[in-house]
């Protein structure tokens, strides 16, 4: 499933979110978030329009609950930021991109905004990636473990993948491509 999560990064937020590294959410949002979703970022004010747009794509990858039970931690496997920030807007006044294919994901043309997690058609979802200038292959890792390639192997690919950055970041988003 495709969707979007939306994150502000112009603020500061009660929740405990780590961009491209860990999504914190509510417990009632647990049914819209899923293991292997493809998301994109978008940042929204109410208030000013520059700071609405899309920022950055990922996977979500292990999804685990904090010590209440009341909030969820998603981690992010194949995050990344896009080049230039997407504006919400269709060019030319055709109104928002999420409205594009809505009629597949909701009732309504207009997104619902408020809701910090929800589901964006296959169409909007390209569309955005096309004008943030990103070429995207979010399954290419879950796919290698799904194909029955020795474990052995795709752990040498994570790791030559993962070479820049810490031993602990890498080992943290290797195991969550097993989790």
């Amino acid at each position: 499933m495709k969707i979007i999560l939306s994150q502000r990064i112009d603020i500061e937020s009660d929740y405990e979110d780590v961009p491209f590294s860990t999504y914190h959410f509510p417990k009632r949002h647990l049914n819209q978030i899923h293991t292997r979703d493809q998301f994109i970022y978008y940042q929204g004010s109410r208030f000013k329009k520059e700071y609405r747009y899309y920022f950055g794509c990922g996977v979500i990858g292990a999804i685990v609950p904090d010590a209440t039970g009341e909030h969820f931690y998603a981690y992010i496997l194949e995050g990344r930021r896009f080049p230039i920030n997407v504006p919400i807007y269709l060019l030319g006044g055709g109104g928002f991109i999420e409205s594009i294919g809505y009629e597949h994901v909701r009732n309504k043309p207009n997104p619902s905004w408020q809701y910090s997690v929800r589901r964006i058609s296959d169409d909007a979802f390209f569309k955005i990636l096309q004008l943030a200038n990103v070429d995207y292959d979010a399954g290419e890792n879950i796919s290698l473990l799904e194909t029955g390639i020795d474990a052995l192997d795709v752990l040498r690919y994570l790791n030559s993948r993962y070479a820049n950055i810490s031993p602990r970041e890498r080992a943290k988003k290797i195991q969550h491509h097993f989790d």
